[in-house]
């Protein structure tokens, strides 16, 4: 008989699965994602450092701390990517694991994200569109799945037409 591998050969040494997160928003628009500090305990990393998240598709860095609280600060980037659970209930489920010293965590890994985080303008002449209410850039849509406005195809400004023609 094959030798057969058990679970825990493949966990890693810190890891927390299936916590609840509460999704804070400040006032400045930053977003933050609030866990118990027993949680930031079992993980065994240090007070101030950089985590990786794999979130709907999108792989991004953030920073933490646990000045009042475990925290993960969303970039303002990838903040969209929280857009439904932000208006809903404000609370997930992740899991964490450090690798390599570096807090990870996921969440919905796999789906397919709604719209694309756009720290810039919308890149027209490749399919993206815009939408002027929810100011969130998609990509291969006719109208915008949060309000159903019709999307922004090509911008506002005439000299970025002069650009790709000329």
């Amino acid at each position: 008989m094959a030798h057969q591998p058990q679970l825990d050969s493949f966990l890693p040494k810190y890891y927390a699965f299936n916590v609840v997160a509460k999704i804070v928003c400040e006032e400045r628009g930053n977003m933050r994602l609030k866990l118990p500090t027993t949680v930031w305990r079992s993980l065994n990393i240090p007070d101030k450092g950089d985590y990786t998240a794999y979130v709907k598709g999108e792989v991004f860095k953030g920073r933490y701390d646990v000045t009042a609280g475990f925290r993960l600060r969303i970039p303002n980037m990838y903040k969209n990517l929280f857009h439904y659970e932000a208006n809903d209930g404000k609370e997930i489920r992740i899991d964490l694991w450090v690798e390599d010293g570096i807090p990870r965590f996921t969440y919905k890994e796999y789906e397919e994200p709604l719209c694309i985080p756009s720290g810039s303008q919308p890149k027209y002449d490749r399919g993206q569109s815009f939408c002027s209410v929810c100011r969130q850039t998609f990509e291969n849509r006719d109208r915008c799945p949060h309000c159903n406005r019709a999307l922004r195809k090509k911008p506002r400004k005439k000299k970025y037409k002069s650009i790709i023609c000329g």
